[in-house]
């Protein structure tokens, strides 16, 4: 097999070589753009030769490419980029799936225009809901006729020399004069076709501004077909209008978004961040023309603000134009064109397009610039100075340590590591008497044996450091020589950082975030050399893992003297300052570890010769435990690997000190030190995503088993296991009695869950001996049964509460012969006790409601001298048919094994409960104490009140919210509306809490307000109390405890006439043939439905009282931080909003989605809301009222012959069906508009 695949591989490896050079071949041969040949002789311009001059000073990409603007994307990757989009033009769903997948990459050229265009449009797109019409086309067609109109309104002879042309083009030369990524661009035909698209634009809406020029600069680079065509400026005019309308942020956005910049910067590095704002303060002189951008927001913020026609225009700031936060600004305002090359552009711009434009891309990016040029940054010393980086030297960035800078925040990388990205930096740059630096000569490629390829995941957890730190040197005083964060040290304070490094190259780094756990602590200990020292010996337990992990992207950089990938864990310490805020770390030392080793596949290199070509080196990771002498001091810079440097007498850090840690590879993960010996013990004591949280019995299992006793002789029952145990449970203990046995004496079962068990499937390591005393055993009753409750404590109430219930039959029935019942069973757990009336059965709880996919993993084994160890869940040996979770219930158990929020171990649970409660846990509490807490804490006769039974937790807490599966709402009926004689339809719309509209849409598009319609009658109902046929709908609002939806309830008054043949469906108009409107006579009512209750949706079917008109302002304001019932009372005291005359209300049912309608668990009928008046009022009108029945709006429709048939005629039967489906697309129409007109956007 391995053979096949490297033959497979070379055969594709040659074949796509061969298809690369063919595709050179035909490049080469195709006609340049006019834009790239050499310039006509002509009248010499003396600006564009002034530029020329000066351009040959700065940095220019020019200059790498032999003055020709240097190629965008590669052959190779624009092939792949072409198969990319042929599959998304076949099926364009697929679209965020590849945005997902080269995130952090830059698009190849065809791929590109698809993703920019996709994405441009898709604003327009969502506004039309017939997905049949050609937006594209549409536009083009809509903004042809806009040309056409401004060419006539201005009277022009052609769009492209508008009354501006002049001062266009002279703006455009400027720009790209004095922009140093434009400079390499900055060909004729290049500047006319951006004074064109200009010129076009100001034609089409009279918008211009100087920088639309920035804007323009990378949509020019990507849409480069067809740019010999005349109408490509118009199509380039198009897009750019589309960017400004919808995707670019707003001046209020980009000014905000600066400010979040430079706030993580004063998070992140508070030394450079102030540092920035006194060289802000020193020699301040300022050019206005460099914040443009600025001063035009200025200018139009005066002119909004009602300012004279003869006011002075905005003076510049000093203040405000010396501030860093004004750098940023421009950096934002000019989509980064201004300071970044070209390529770093189009990665920025790659990046905000796959995303849709989303703000924290752009703040990123704006904070890895920065912390990328803290070395130079740190080196100004005024105002001009730190001008010059934040202007030029960004453009100086490698594109690559930019990409890699932006990844390393993508995933979770610490912003302190990004500094060390930049190979620029001034330690290894030229030394120049500036700190701008002009970049140097690239080095010829290093040439290696084999090229670096991409690092499969790699992972290290289990650690443990062994600190010894200096107190006192000999000689010294008690106080002396004795740093002071030694003297206060709290263990606490260290964390630990792995970095992942390729040779010099850091690639990924990450931090612990959790408080290690002290396991050992010696003070002042004197050592051999007469120095005082403290011991500290604690452990961390956390996984640190590293995914994408890919070195090849630094194809020809110089990786250092040690081009082997391995792994740097630095500890440092942060305890607290003067004003209780950290300190600045402390770096106590640093290891190295070896993480990968390199293997060539069999026969991919020759004897003693070099690789193959196409040969495939990879890198295996070393996995075992690391034990490394710590480094004292910092990690050094470059030569990473060199031999690390001894022990020196300043060093805190003394020699001795250890770290200790294990290498796993995360895609073949078996948690723990002896992954053989788990497996065969239980190794799903924690359920993983990518296990199966339900298995069929294996009969195959049962082969081995002994043969079974009989009714006399002994026997053990086992208590292995619950089976995820709900959101709302805490620990728990299962206790339970042998029933019906003919046994005497025999013990009560009390089980509890092992400490470092799974907290969502805590096992019990439990055995009950049964009928194993050879001198009092006699014949067990076949009628036998175990009784099993399992408790808990209430997450919330804090309360003793049973979550369920089982019943198991010691013996069955089988061939006619009743024998024990042996093997592993999994039962499920029932929500409530056997009916004391009726006799005890193994089925008495059959019909009792199930807690969902909570079960509860029993054997039944011939007794035996030792216990049997439980047989892993997976392996198939319990019998699992009566548990069988239904689809709801598979969808519960997905969301639990993916849950992070629920504590991973028993004792995290534990723990958890004690702070809950007020009692922090000690640091050293044993597990004999701890074990005798939780026990006491499960204790019923110690919490629960004399004679007293445990409740029953609450289902309806059982699952937590999930935003990806989402609240079921179904509007069911209305109750006495003034409907008669109208079409009456419900709309109803997320209406979101206060913080939960701060909050951005999730990736998959949740979190926005989500719209409800109904359409579908039930024609049996009255007018006046309609009921809706409609399936329920899923909504997926952003879990907030205000966050409530919105019901509005219309009646069209219309009128429906059939079609004369009877074939399809007829017309909708008003009473007197006019359009059918909206008006505020058709607004028949409205209320509000809460929709979260403590974490977990408010299921329910809810009866609300529904009030006349539309919800007023100030109730709309109000239950963004009050809750609906407050709400509503407030409004009905202030006379805001009044109820509607005959008590109506609305019935509506929400369910948490997790479960399928038909498999939800009992939800309540909630009334609460109708206490805020007379309750016997609302019920008296749920009681019925008399009114037509629906059917006649469609009967009155029919001739009066087909009217005596009744509803039971055929043409009846068709007209209701073309009825409903007319009018229901009429209100939905009219619906859309209104929404559209007071944006919310369509349906």
């Amino acid at each position: 097999m391995v053979e096949f695949v490297e033959h497979t591989y070379q055969v594709f490896y040659t074949g796509m070589d061969r298809q690369l050079v063919i595709e050179d071949q035909l490049r080469q041969n195709e006609e340049e753009p006019t834009w790239k040949k050499e310039k006509q002789p002509g009248r010499p311009n003396n600006r564009q030769q002034h530029g020329d001059v000066k351009r040959q000073d700065r940095h220019s990409t020019a200059r790498l490419q032999g003055g020709k603007p240097p190629q965008s994307w590669g052959p190779a990757s624009d092939s792949l980029g072409r198969h990319v989009v042929a599959i998304l033009k076949r099926d364009p769903r697929r679209l965020q799936e590849v945005c997902s997948r080269l995130l952090g990459k830059q698009l190849p050229g065809t791929l590109r225009m698809y993703v920019w265009t996709d994405v441009l449009m898709k604003e327009e797109r969502r506004k039309i809901k017939d997905h049949s019409v050609n937006v594209e086309k549409m536009l083009r067609e809509r903004f042809g006729r806009g040309i056409v109109q401004g060419v006539q309104a201005l009277k022009l002879k052609s769009a492209t020399r508008s009354p501006i042309s002049g001062l266009v083009e002279n703006a455009v030369i400027e720009m790209y004069d004095r922009t140093p990524g434009m400079q390499a661009y900055s060909q004729p035909e290049q500047l006319k076709e951006a004074a064109r698209v200009l010129n076009i634009l100001y034609t089409y809406d009279r918008s211009y501004e100087p920088y639309l020029i920035h804007w323009l600069f990378p949509l020019q680079l990507v849409y480069r077909e067809g740019c010999d065509q005349e109408e490509h400026p118009y199509e380039l005019a198009m897009y750019l209008k589309l960017l400004v309308d919808s995707r670019f942020p707003k001046w209020p956005e980009v000014f905000a978004i600066a400010e979040r910049v430079m706030d993580r910067l004063k998070q992140e590095d508070r030394h450079l961040h102030r540092h920035l704002l006194e060289c802000s303060l020193k020699n301040v002189s300022f050019d206005p023309k460099d914040f443009l951008v600025q001063l035009i927001h200025k200018e139009k913020e005066q002119a909004q603000s009602g300012g004279k026609g003869g006011q002075k225009p905005v003076q510049p700031s000093p203040e405000l134009l010396a501030n860093p936060l004004i750098f940023v600004r421009k950096w934002v305002g000019e989509g980064f064109v201004s300071v970044l090359d070209a390529q770093a552009v189009l990665l920025v711009w790659d990046q905000a397009f796959m995303t849709d434009w989303k703000h924290k891309v752009l703040e990123d990016f704006c904070l890895v610039i920065l912390l990328l040029l803290r070395d130079l940054l740190l080196q100004a010393t005024d105002y001009h100075t730190m001008k010059g980086v934040l202007l030029l030297e960004p453009c100086r960035l490698y594109t690559a340590d930019i990409q890699r800078g932006w990844m390393h925040l993508q995933q979770g990388g610490l912003p302190a590591d990004l500094p060390t990205l930049n190979r620029r930096r001034p330690s290894t740059a030229i030394p120049a008497q500036s700190p701008l630096r002009t970049r140097p000569e690239p080095s010829p490629s290093p040439r290696f044996d084999l090229e670096p390829d991409e690092l499969g995941p790699v992972g290290l957890r289990n650690f443990k450091v062994k600190l010894i730190l200096l107190r006192q040197r000999p000689g010294d005083g008690a106080s002396e020589g004795e740093e002071d964060w030694v003297a206060h040290f709290d263990h606490k304070n260290v964390r630990l950082t792995a970095s992942v490094y390729f040779g010099d190259i850091k690639l990924r780094s990450k931090s612990t975030v959790t408080e290690p756990r002290l396991k050992d602590k010696k003070q002042n200990l004197q050592s051999n050399l007469g120095e005082y020292v403290d011991t500290y010996s604690i452990e961390f337990k956390e996984d640190l893992v590293f995914n994408n992990l890919d070195p090849s992207q630094f194809h020809g950089v110089d990786f250092g003297p040690d081009s082997q990938p391995y792994a740097i864990v630095r500890a440092s310490y942060r305890g607290k300052g003067e004003d209780d805020k950290a300190s600045v770390p402390v770096n106590l030392g640093w290891v190295k570890i070896p993480v990968y080793r390199q293997e060539l596949s069999q026969d991919a290199a020759g004897e003693g010769g070099p690789p193959m070509r196409g040969a495939r080196p990879h890198w295996d990771v070393i996995e075992g435990e690391q034990t490394i002498t710590v480094v004292p001091g910092n990690v050094p810079e470059t030569a990473v690997g060199k031999v690390p440097r001894s022990f020196t007498d300043k060093d805190v850090v003394r020699e001795g000190s250890m770290l200790y840690a294990t290498v796993f590879d995360p895609s073949a993960d078996q948690k723990g030190e002896d992954s053989d010996a788990e497996e065969e013990s239980d190794a799903d004591v924690v359920p993983t995503v990518d296990s199966d949280p339900f298995v069929f019995f294996n009969p195959e299992t049962a082969e081995d088993q002994p043969p079974v006793p009989d009714n006399s002789e002994g026997i053990d029952l086992y208590v292995d296991r619950v089976q995820f145990i709900p959101d709302n449970a805490t620990i728990i203990k299962v206790t339970g009695r042998v029933m019906k046995s003919n046994l005497d004496n025999l013990p009560d079962i009390s089980a509890f869950a092992e400490l470092d068990s799974s907290a969502r499937s805590p096992q019990l390591a439990y055995r009950l001996p049964l009928n194993t005393d050879p001198d009092n055993r006699k014949p067990m009753s076949h009628d036998a049964l175990v009784l099993l409750r399992v408790y808990t404590v209430d997450k919330d109430s804090k309360t003793l509460l049973v979550i369920g219930s089982c019943l198991f039959p010691l013996f069955v029935e089988e061939d006619g012969q009743t024998r024990f019942n042996v093997g592993g069973h999994q039962l499920r757990l029932r929500r409530g006790m056997p009916d004391t009336k009726k006799p005890l059965l193994a089925s008495s709880l059959d019909n009792v409601i199930p807690v969902p996919g909570a079960s509860i993993l029993l054997r039944l084994m011939p007794h035996g001298e030792e216990m049997i160890p439980a047989p892993p869940y997976k392996s198939g040996f319990y019998h699992s048919e009566k548990s069988r979770p239904n689809l709801s219930e598979m969808r519960i158990l997905r969301d639990f094994q993916s849950d992070t929020l629920f504590p991973l171990s028993v004792r995290e649970a534990i723990h958890r409960l004690q702070i809950a409660q007020g009692m922090p846990p000690a640091e050293e509490e044993s597990d004999a104490a701890l074990e005798q807490w939780y026990r006491d804490r499960l204790d019923a006769k110690k919490h629960l009140p004399p004679r007293t039974p445990a409740s029953h937790s609450d289902l309806l807490r059982a699952v937590r919210y999930h935003i990806q599966t989402g609240i079921g709402i179904q509007v069911e009926q209305a109750h006495g509306v003034n409907g008669e004689g109208l079409y009456v339809n419900v709309f109803a719309r997320v209406s979101p809490g206060a913080e939960a509209r701060e909050l951005e849409n999730t990736p998959e598009g949740y979190g926005g307000e989500d719209k409800i319609i109904t359409t579908k009658h039930d024609f049996t109902s009255l007018q006046k109390s309609p009921k809706w046929l409609d399936p329920p709908s899923i909504i997926h609002p952003h879990l907030e405890p205000n966050t409530c939806l919105l019901i509005q309830v219309f009646g069209l008054d219309a009128v429906y006439t059939p079609h004369p043949d009877g074939t399809e469906r007829g017309t909708v108009t008003g009473k007197r043939g006019q359009d059918v409107r909206l008006t505020t006579e058709s607004q028949l009512g409205w209320t509000a439905v809460p929709l979260f209750d403590r974490g977990c949706v408010m299921a329910g079917v809810h009866n609300v009282p529904l009030f006349m008109g539309m919800p007023s302002t100030e109730f709309l304001t109000n239950i963004a931080v009050k809750s609906v019932e407050l709400s509503m009372k407030e409004a009905l005291n202030t006379g805001s909003d009044r109820l509607c005359k005959e008590y109506s209300s609305l019935v509506v049912k929400v369910y948490d989605a997790h479960y399928n309608p038909e498999e939800c668990i009992p939800i309540p009928i909630r009334d609460e809301l109708l206490k805020i008046d007379n309750v016997s009022k609302f019920k008296k009108t749920m009681g019925g009222v008399k009114s037509k029945p629906l059917s006649q709006l469609v009967l009155q429709s029919l001739d009066k012959k087909l009217q005596k048939q009744g509803t039971s005629s055929e043409v009846y039967q068709r007209e209701e069906g073309f009825y409903d489906e007319a009018m229901g697309e009429t209100f939905y129409n009219l619906m859309e508009n209104a929404l559209m007109n007071a944006g919310y956007g369509p349906l």
